[in-house]
């Protein structure tokens, strides 16, 4: 079995959302199996703001996002022996302001970005050697929502796309949150000629603001809702065309829904490696909502977990070990998980790192 990496993005700028960014950018930690505990690798990259990160399906490129008024992407080479990070190739505009959120398709020839606060979303292609090109598409939403300091217009919040390889027509899916127009929006991806072709939308309840979603192997599809504090539960379509149809809603968190006035915001939303268990991290509450996930696909309650630090913004599993990272706290916590009901127990700090907002799971060498 490989050693794992993980790589943590940090907001670096003042202008950074919530408070201002005290972290220093690209980050790679050796991870210790036996304990959860993340090693510093490295110098870190002095990126701007890197709010997401994503893997190519070699498993040796990773791609991150500069969320700032002037959106940039670019790559690096990951080095599997000693977690090195190398910049590949120059940096390339997203065509859109505050990208928050990128995804690499399944033939890796393309990446997605979401662009958050021009509501846009750009496709470009990756050479051989995995470096960015210029933007071959770039698809605008238009309209807002009922929230009017929160949806006074689109905004994009993650373009991920659906594993596997195409939908009937040969071409990949797309599929969008905008949380400003409580909309989650399928695109068709032409493979050949690098276009976003709209295929469809699914309207959520007024107000939900769907920021991050994830895909279940049963066809359900599980999307948190940023300004409700929900969970919208999504069917898709058996023909591979990434059709969604709303089938239920539940709460966020596994308490009592926060009142009117206490403010909460749910971000990432991670399944578990078997895919029995969902977890959503609620900022303001600052837990993170366990849920089983039942035979009819329907999030069952487990237990809210305290996430570690204040504004839980990023989750998700390296190895075996589940982590969040706490934006205000400057801490990514490690927790153990029961394997017979998903519920988590802290194992402490795992790695002291500011503003920390993104988390990437990448293996080393066997």
């Amino acid at each position: 079995m490989s050693e794992m990496f993980a790589i943590v993005g940090s907001y670096t700028s003042a202008a950074a959302p919530n408070a201002p960014g005290e972290g220093e950018g690209v980050a790679v930690f050796r991870q210790d199996a036996a304990t959860g505990a993340l090693r510093p690798v490295g110098a870190v990259d002095p990126a701007v703001d890197p709010s997401y990160l994503a893997l190519h399906p070699d498993g040796r490129t990773v791609y991150a996002v500069s969320e700032a008024a002037d959106g940039q992407v670019w790559a690096y080479r990951f080095d599997p022996a000693d977690g090195a990070l190398t910049r590949l190739g120059e940096s390339r505009s997203t065509h859109g302001s505050a990208p928050c959120h990128l995804s690499v398709d399944p033939s890796g020839r393309w990446l997605a970005v979401a662009n958050y606060s021009s509501g846009t979303v750009s496709l470009h292609p990756l050479g051989a050697d995995g470096a960015v090109g210029e933007a071959a598409d770039v698809a605008r939403h238009e309209g807002s929502g009922p929230v009017t300091e929160r949806q006074e217009g689109p905004h994009a919040h993650m373009a991920v796309f659906l594993p596997g390889r195409g939908t009937v027509d040969g071409h990949a899916v797309l599929h969008v949150t905008d949380l400003g127009l409580d909309q989650v929006i399928t695109y068709h991806v032409d493979l050949e000629k690098g276009a976003l072709i709209r295929a469809s939308a699914v309207r959520l309840e007024p107000g939900t603001g769907p920021r991050h979603l994830v895909h279940h192997a049963s066809g359900a599809t599980y999307v948190a809702g940023e300004l409700d504090t929900s969970v919208t539960v999504l069917r898709r379509s058996l023909t591979g065309d990434g059709v969604l149809e709303v089938v239920g809603k539940v709460p966020a968190v596994v308490g009592e829904r926060p009142p009117a006035n206490e403010e909460n915001w749910p971000s990432a939303i991670r399944l578990s490696p078997c895919q029995r268990y969902l977890y959503v991290a609620n900022r303001g509450r600052d837990v993170v909502g366990v849920f089983r996930v039942g035979a009819d696909g329907m999030p069952v309650p487990v237990e809210d977990a305290a996430a570690g630090g204040p504004i839980p913004r990023e989750i998700g599993f390296v190895g075996k070990w589940f982590y969040a990272g706490a934006q205000l706290g400057g801490v990514v916590t490690a927790f153990d998980v029961d394997a017979d009901t998903g519920a988590l127990t802290s194992a402490g700090v795992a790695a002291e790192v500011g503003s920390p907002v993104a988390l990437l799971a990448v293996p080393g060498r066997a």
